[in-house]
């Protein structure tokens, strides 16, 4: 008598796109909207939640051994953009993020990467579903509500969450490519860069990371295709991008913010004004920051934490002066690279709060920061000669030599230093040279030293502060000027160190 078959189970893929609810009691979720049939028929309330922390790598790669090389994929189709048979809603944002958020997000690329971005992603997205729902989601997190009401929110938050979900279905299916799979990490993190969840964002740093050396060693030993080389070294510069950018985010802030611990709070954020009103406001505050922090009298200097009630919020109201504000986008590019700076130096300069341990270990993160700013902002002044208006450039002028200034007095490392010094001579040079600015408007742009910069910003009825600043701008102001205000406040405001 022959021995009775072995049963074996059959395959199926785990699903991490269920309902919270059947998550928990770890049953099948049918995933329907917006009730599953499971929480349906218990009476229970049904919700999604997208996973925030994910490896992305293809299923087919778990059980290979690290050592050996990754062996190249089928060449891609990249021959155009065809969106005909998407949903109406999805050909919109698709639309939207080729429009808007595909070039903005490109100018904090470094050149190579800047096509990338803004053409080859949609292409991509075309080509894998993948990245398409990742696309469409940070469209989605980009696009702003015409009446941010709390519905409206809610199902803002809903999609993103669903087209989140959706690709992350698609990468562990066993169709899911390398190209594709090191693609969504890097949009993944911008993803969860948006919605303001570091520890997420870093993780998909850390794997795009990882399988990019992994891929590029097989195709250095392969035959493989030449659009396929091209395509990995295009993602390697996506990446290389993106963890530079990354390396900006201030080490001293809490990696969970209570203000955004959620697609939703994410989005209600980005829909709540915060009041900023100018690329000036943004001048005028950090040029005050700056003159406190090169101070040598500790009482004037802020300390940790004043400095972190400052520099929240800043990236979030620049985003939405992005949205609203008819400045040159070179000049909302520039002022958050001011931004940046500050979050690049305020540890290594806030040294009474740290141990020399903590600092000793942000000052690799400083390091890389600042290279990328100094590139950026180097770049950036190249690209905008003679492109702005006389009132723009003045502004986007006086950012530079500020950025410059700030740079070449702080930062640790001596190319850097060298770099901004050259870039504060460009701008110097360049501003002698112009023929169209009169001499009271150069006089009153130019800006010697920190100690001249206080003195313009100091009085309080002068015509750039008082009624001109936004209550965002003078709230910060109060921040690192504590000794202006009540004394209770003050004392609530300056911790002993």
């Amino acid at each position: 008598m022959a021995p009775p078959k072995q049963r074996t189970r059959a395959f199926a893929p785990k699903s991490r796109s269920g309902c919270d609810l059947c998550k928990q009691r770890r049953v099948k979720c049918d995933e329907l909207r917006p009730n599953c049939g499971n929480c349906k028929k218990r009476g229970t309330h049904c919700s999604y939640t997208a996973p925030k922390i994910w490896i992305f790598e293809p299923k087919q790669q778990r059980k290979v051994d690290e050592t050996k090389a990754v062996q190249p994929s089928e060449p891609f189709d990249l021959t155009g953009l065809t969106i005909c048979d998407w949903p109406a809603d999805e050909k919109y944002l698709m639309r939207y993020y080729i429009r808007r958020s595909g070039p903005y997000m490109s100018q904090y690329t470094f050149l190579e990467a800047r096509k990338m971005w803004s053409v080859m992603v949609p292409r991509l997205a075309n080509t894998f579903p993948a990245m398409r729902h990742l696309v469409v989601a940070i469209a989605l997190m980009d696009l702003r509500l015409n009446q941010a009401t709390r519905q409206a929110l809610r199902a803002r938050t809903e999609s993103v969450i669903v087209h989140y979900n959706k690709a992350i279905g698609l990468l562990t299916a066993n169709s899911a490519s390398m190209v594709e799979v090191i693609a969504s990490a890097i949009l993944a993190y911008v993803l969860e860069t948006m919605i303001r969840d570091t520890a997420a964002a870093n993780i998909h740093l850390q794997a795009a990371e990882q399988l990019l050396s992994r891929v590029g060693e097989s195709v250095k030993g392969s035959c493989g295709s030449e659009a396929e080389g091209i395509l990995v070294h295009d993602l390697r510069a996506m990446y290389i991008s993106a963890a530079a950018y990354h390396a900006t985010e201030p080490t001293f802030r809490p990696t969970q913010d209570s203000s955004a611990t959620s697609v939703f709070n994410a989005v209600t954020a980005l829909h709540s004004p915060q009041g900023l009103r100018s690329v000036k406001e943004v001048v005028v505050v950090y040029e005050r920051l700056f003159e406190h922090l090169s101070s040598k009298d500790p009482l004037v200097r802020p300390n940790v934490e004043q400095l972190k009630a400052f520099t929240s919020k800043w990236e979030l109201a620049i985003l939405q002066l992005s949205h609203d504000s008819p400045e040159p986008r070179a000049n909302l590019f520039a002022a958050h690279m001011l931004i940046c700076v500050a979050n690049a130096l305020v540890p290594r300069l806030s040294y009474g709060g740290l141990t020399e341990e903590q600092l000793a270990l942000q000052s690799p993160t400083n390091v890389t920061a600042m290279g990328y700013i100094v590139h950026r902002l180097d770049l950036l002044l190249e690209e905008n000669i003679h492109k702005l208006g006389k009132r723009d450039e003045a502004i986007f002028n006086r950012i530079l030599k500020l950025a410059s200034r700030t740079i070449t007095q702080f930062a640790p490392n001596d190319n850097h230093r060298n770099k901004a010094k050259l870039m504060l001579t460009k701008v110097e040079t360049r501003e002698s040279l112009a023929t169209t600015t009169e001499p009271s408007d150069r006089e009153r742009m130019s800006h010697s030293s920190f100690a001249g910069t206080a003195a313009d910003a100091s009085e309080p009825d002068s015509h750039e502060h008082g009624p001109t600043l936004s209550e965002f701008a003078l709230q910060k102001l109060r921040i690192i000027e504590p000794l202006k205000v009540p004394h209770d406040t003050d004392l609530h405001l300056r911790s002993q160190t």
